[in-house]
């Protein structure tokens, strides 16, 4: 699951007649300039002709040095980006076992876990691994606890949904498990955990589902209200392992699956579900040449939801590429320029607002960060203000922005991440008429985009900066 919380979603949806799909006009084949790098050189050398099972983001923290760094694992080895390298370099983790598995996740606090022949932790960051106990019922159950989605509750530490329908649960980072719910329903699998945040935004009414816990199966999802002591169950249309849910941040969820091309959309916290989308052959705006097998989300900080699809057609090699909508659906954008198109096993958002995906053969990262909203810039009239070019940009300590006004006037001057929660007021006051130099410290921030926003009587100007290290 990304860790990003993107912004609200806004468009006006219509159904077919007679198809179900909730498109307001046809998909369209358009293309955006955005370009991907292999974080190379050799790659697919480094990595193997294997399926990459997974991306972990480590979560910022203030004096942690692995903080925004990104981790992949592949047939039980793990390699690791940091900020500011440009290619995974080669595994690190220690030989023998146990080792990760196909599943790897990041807690806050710093800690490592993974799925292979049990919950495994690494206490030093993928470098060791330890398979901790796990109990059902007073009895010592270690190799059976195999999991396929972890989260992280604020009350109940970390989760795992676990083979065999049960939810586990760790409140000391994963050291010890027990069961937090037993579905019994044999060896259905349970696939994806997620604690919901509810409607984030600034300013934002509490959300009725905030802390509601969603899980997804097999072909049902189920909720609870009560930290997983009941649970309600929704079915779906269509079945598939529900192994995606994000959360925008008005509360809006996305569901995808392990080897679908469905993505459902809930609107009240998973109690009930709609078709999103669904890609399939012979729809205007085909992306790609072979059947569509496969779609994994994400959500980036403006909004916009990302699909990397993967199609096979009688060929071992697989087809890929990325689309993206920011209409609700409407419509869709194609932008895989650089990519190497070969299937997408996870698709993440970095700590800069950049794409990050791994494929059967390598890892591939957006040069910029995908954010298609447009800034919010206004003419100088009727104010007469005007914000100059940030300078430096990227920066990484701190960055100085001319205001010009025609005027004197009352002038504020904020910062506000892409979340739009507010950093930094830079100035605030009457300002005289003329060149204003405004100077700021970002030492400390966490690297990415920020957004400089000057109100003067009414208007707004805005320019985008970035953090980086």
């Amino acid at each position: 699951m990304t860790r990003y919380t993107p912004l609200l979603l806004i468009a006006t949806l219509a159904v077919l007649p007679g198809r179900g799909r909730l498109f307001a006009q046809p998909l369209q084949a358009t293309h955006l300039e955005v370009r991907w790098d292999s974080l190379g050189p050799g790659a697919e050398r480094r990595f193997g002709r294997t399926t990459l099972a997974d991306l972990a983001i480590q979560p910022a923290a203030n004096g942690d040095p692995f903080a925004d760094t990104l981790f992949a694992v592949n047939g039980g080895d793990v390699y690791r980006l940091a900020p500011g390298d440009a290619f995974f370099g080669p595994s690190f983790n220690e030989s023998g076992n146990p080792s990760p598995g196909q599943l790897y996740f990041v807690t806050v606090e710093g800690t490592h876990l993974s799925n292979r022949r049990g919950l495994n932790y690494s206490p030093d960051r993928g470098v060791t691994w330890v398979i901790p106990p796990a109990y059902i019922d007073g009895e010592l159950l270690v190799r059976d606890a195999n999991v396929n989605g972890f989260a992280e509750s604020t009350t109940l530490g970390a989760l795992a949904a676990g083979q065999g329908g049960y939810l586990w649960q760790s409140t000391d980072e994963g050291r010890t498990w027990n069961v937090r719910h037993d579905f019994e329903i044999g060896f259905s699998n349970a696939y994806a955990v997620a604690e919901l945040a509810g409607d984030t935004r600034p300013g934002a009414e509490a959300s009725p589902w905030a802390g509601r816990l969603v899980m997804g199966f097999r072909g049902p999802i189920r909720y609870s209200d009560d930290q997983g002591q009941t649970w309600t169950e929704v079915m779906l249309p269509v079945t598939d392992d529900w192994s995606q849910i994000e959360e925008a941040p008005d509360g809006t969820l996305y569901l995808g699956g392990t080897f679908g091309t469905f993505v459902y959309t809930s609107a009240d916290g998973g109690a009930s579900w709609r078709e999103f989308v669904h890609f399939r052959p012979g729809d205007p705006g085909d992306f790609l040449d072979g059947e569509p097998r496969q779609a994994q989300i994400a959500v980036a900080p403006d909004g916009a939801l990302w699909v990397g699809l993967s199609a096979i057609d009688g060929d071992p090699t697989w087809e890929a590429t990325f689309v993206y909508t920011r209409d609700g659906g409407a419509t869709w954008t194609e932008a895989s320029e650089g990519f190497v198109r070969q299937q997408v096993n996870a698709l993440e958002v970095d700590s800069a607002g950049r794409l990050v995906a791994v494929t059967r053969v390598g890892a591939w990262r957006t040069a910029e960060p995908v954010v298609v909203s447009a800034e919010e810039d206004v003419p100088e009239e009727p104010s007469g203000a005007r914000l100059g070019t940030p300078y430096p940009n990227p920066t990484s300590e701190q960055i100085t922005v001319p205001l010009v006004l025609r005027d004197a006037a009352e002038v504020r001057v904020s910062v506000v991440d892409l979340l739009g929660r507010e950093v930094a007021v830079v100035a605030e006051g009457t300002r005289a008429a003329g060149t204003h130099t405004l100077t700021f410290e970002t030492a400390g921030w966490p690297a990415g985009v920020y957004v400089v926003r000057a109100t003067v009587e009414g208007a707004t100007e805005t320019r985008r900066v970035t953090v980086a290290w």
